[in-house]
């Protein structure tokens, strides 16, 4: 999920290739060197950057107190990224081949003559095993026998097969708007506003960013506030101050269904209603 501490992280990131657009190896945007972190500057460091003979800019990110639910969700998990099965099975006659990656928390599923059979894949597996597992299983209900990784059913008459993958589900809580202040500290007022005109232009152009749970922000321009309160200490600053709308969200696995299981019960159409004509009840799987 989601918080507002990896968003100040983000934005630190995005500042950073704009104050160093040809990397860090090379000079930033206004020459002199430009640090950028989240939080709020330690005094002693930054005072003695304004004034050594080897001047850095500092620029800070502040996740403010400033915020507001901007709406809220019923909880309902969705598909976030699914992971394509990487296990195959394939089917000739009666024959059963498992083949490709044995990946743990994937699924197998076959339907035999109507009768389901299953198997999770599971750490270290390898395709001879999940053969020899789902012989063994199958073996209950009718022969069968596997060599290596195919299985032979002597006795089937249908056989069908189906693998499935994971997926990562994200359900969406509540939608955020919080305010970032981020500050630009800087040893001389020309370094400020050189600065200051690079950073704020590309974060307005900058509408929405995405972060590492796979959900998008947006990002939307405040206001500025300009200060020369700390001249006497070397310090100019410029505060840019950006609202960030993201959503808090709850995460879970799923895995893929592979078999449906239907119970049906058989009637006679023309049975008194009393006793509702039941005459057997049948499990169909697919």
């Amino acid at each position: 999920m989601a918080d507002f501490t990896e968003i100040a992280d983000e934005l630190v990131g995005l500042l950073a290739g704009i104050a160093y657009p040809d990397g860090t190896a090379a000079p930033s945007v206004i020459g002199l060197p430009v640090v950028l972190y989240q939080g709020w500057p330690n005094p002693p460091d930054l005072d003695q950057d304004m004034v050594s003979d080897s001047k850095r800019v500092h620029v800070s990110v502040w996740p403010t107190n400033i915020e507001r639910i901007t709406n809220s969700f019923a909880a309902r998990l969705m598909p976030l990224e699914v992971v394509e099965p990487t296990i195959t099975v394939t089917v000739a006659g009666n024959q059963i081949t498992v083949g490709g990656t044995a990946t743990a928390g994937q699924n197998i599923g076959l339907v035999i003559d109507g009768a389901a059979f299953g198997y999770t894949v599971q750490q270290n597996d390898s395709t001879t095993g999940i053969a020899t597992a789902l012989a063994n299983a199958i073996s209950a209900a009718q022969p069968a026998t596997n060599a290596g990784p195919v299985i032979t059913v002597p006795g089937a008459r249908l056989i069908s097969q189906k693998t499935g993958g994971t997926a990562t589900m994200v359900a969406p809580l509540e939608r955020i708007e919080k305010v970032f202040q981020i500050t630009i500290w800087a040893p001389s007022p020309a370094a400020r506003d050189g600065l200051a005109k690079v950073l704020d232009p590309a974060l307005r152009g900058t509408t929405r960013i995405v972060l590492t749970d796979g959900t998008g922000a947006v990002l939307r321009y405040r206001n500025s506030v300009q200060t020369d309160a700390l001249v006497k200490q070397g310090a100019f600053r410029r505060d840019m101050n950006y609202a960030v709308e993201y959503v808090t969200t709850q995460t879970a696995t799923a895995t893929e269904v592979v078999t449906t299981q239907l119970n049906v019960t058989i009637k006679q159409t023309n049975a008194p209603l009393a006793t509702g004509g039941a005459i057997g009840n049948k499990t169909i799987y697919t």
